[in-house]
């Protein structure tokens, strides 16, 4: 009976540790990251390289992915409720009074029916030890078995470019799921006869993220079209002199990409090369970044090839007008912030599914002023970021813009420009009005200007601070930079 016990007992606490505990330790290496405040996890964890790879293979074991991971949960918790049951039956006291199971001794005529009884019982006792073998031998053997396949597995070269090395059974080469490419830590430039010996190395078909580092004159290798489960590739520090069709992201060759980021990194003329722009460009990808780098134009034909994509950035470029492709793309969130800007149009406020929007640091003065009659629509709107502008007054056409704002989440910030000094001025009582309203005709002024409304423009206008950059490039260059590099816009105030 103890033996029993003890194997009812250890098959219950294995099958609660494949169903909970290896969960509620996965979850626990987590609890540091978390941000209660935020109500999940600080930005600036999801552009890490590495943490996020651990996040998406860890949190794999805890969240139910497929119907297949959803059955075999089930069978751990069934045999946890099994085992609990049997443990009960176990342990539950015997009953007392005892139970007369067959004939009574006095009706028997003889000993012939003891006899077949016995005799039966004594054939099923070598069937039962034969078949209690047998399943210990298949056990056994697929022990053995598993054990072997691992061993085999762990027994792979690891691969100095993989920052996340994985050793699934059966695999013919190194499994990468995180390959770097640094050309520094490897004294290359980027040709392409640099990049592919290395690429080699690894079975290509398994790789998830790509970082290429460091790379003075990248030559983009065709065989970026072999990463088939390729989800995120990022360049940082990179000259990029030669991106080839040959080489382009494609959604025939890269049907499930999701991002792509360039960071301090440098294209050919300050224009898009052929392999970001191809005419088969995933229409899988979502989120698009570009930070600290010399692009100065995007083709106007570019919404006929890129999806519309929920993110996307063009930070610390180079643009001097805002590219007309992008009204077009229609982006959820749009960040043109530390360009060249001088002017807004309205159209950049129109596109109908952009919802948040920021042209900080911009030298931008005034937001096209037009009569409020020619304006019909600026979109579905709800934050617009002009922290860092020399903005000193708002047009009336964004009147329906500011009327969405609420004390907690408002729909203009203007932090650090010449309309927030104004605004304190006049609830200092040191100006009885704003400057603009001498200047510019009332049909062209924001209504709250126009009143002095301050409760209004303290709802819809903050002058609080509010980070710059969305693309959180303090961290990058903490993480990838080979020397600390300095930051043009600090994280916080």
């Amino acid at each position: 009976m103890l033996c029993r016990l003890l194997l009812l007992l250890d098959s219950a606490l294995l099958d609660l540790f494949s169903t909970m505990g290896l969960a509620v330790i996965l979850l626990t290496s987590y609890y540091h990251d978390y941000d209660p405040a935020f109500g999940g996890f600080a930005m600036d964890f999801w552009y890490n390289d590495e943490w996020v790879m651990n996040s998406f293979n860890e949190f794999n074991f805890v969240l139910v992915v497929s119907w297949m991971d959803m059955l075999s949960r089930i069978v751990f918790y069934v045999g946890t409720i099994v085992a609990v049951e049997n443990l009960k039956e176990l342990l539950r006291p015997a009953p007392l009074t005892k139970l007369t199971i067959g004939p009574s001794a006095s009706l028997m005529s003889g000993k012939e029916p003891v006899d077949l009884v016995l005799k039966s019982t004594a054939s099923l006792e070598p069937r039962q030890r034969r078949f209690d073998r047998a399943a210990h031998l298949v056990l056994v053997v697929w022990g053995v078995v598993v054990l072997s396949l691992h061993m085999h597995a762990d027994t792979r070269e690891n691969v100095a470019q993989c920052l996340m090395q994985v050793r699934p059974w059966g695999a013919n080469k190194p499994t990468c799921v995180l390959l770097a490419m640094d050309c520094n830590l490897n004294d290359l430039l980027g040709h392409e006869d640099d990049i592919t010996p290395f690429w080699e190395l690894v079975d290509l078909a398994s790789v998830n993220r790509i970082v290429i580092r460091h790379c003075p004159e990248l030559h983009m290798p065709p065989s970026l079209q072999r990463f088939i489960r390729l989800d995120t590739l990022e360049l940082y520090n990179t000259t990029v002199l030669d991106w080839p069709d040959s080489a382009a992201l494609t959604k025939q060759h890269h049907p499930v990409i999701g991002s792509f980021f360039a960071v301090r990194t440098n294209f050919t003329g300050g224009l898009l090369p052929p392999g970001l722009s191809s005419p088969n460009f995933p229409q899988s990808i979502y989120d698009i970044e570009f930070s600290v780098t010399n692009l100065r134009a995007l083709p106007d034909d570019l919404d006929t090839r890129w999806p519309s994509v929920a993110t996307l950035y063009l930070e610390l470029c180079q643009f001097d007008h805002f590219p007309s492709a992008l009204t077009r793309i229609q982006p959820l969130y749009l960040s043109l912030s530390a360009n060249q800007l001088t002017e807004s149009p309205v159209e950049a406020l129109q596109m109908p599914n952009l919802n948040f929007l920021t042209l900080a640091a911009n030298p931008i003065s005034t937001l096209e002023t037009r009569p409020y009659r020619n304006v019909e629509d600026i979109g579905a709107l709800r934050r617009l970021k002009l922290m860092e502008t020399n903005v000193s007054s708002l047009p009336r056409w964004m009147d329906p813009l500011l009327s969405r704002g609420t004390v907690a989440k408002p729909s203009v910030n203007l932090h650090n420009s010449p309309l927030c000094t104004y605004i304190k001025e006049v609830e200092n009582g040191e100006r009885s009005h704003f400057p603009a309203v001498d200047t510019t005709p009332h049909d062209q002024l924001a209504t709250v200007m126009m009143l002095g409304d301050m409760p209004a423009l303290a709802k819809g206008v903050p002058c609080t601070y509010y980070f710059v950059l969305l693309y959180r490039l303090a961290g990058e260059d903490a993480w990838s930079g080979l020397t600390p590099q300095p930051v043009s816009f600090p994280a916080t105030s």
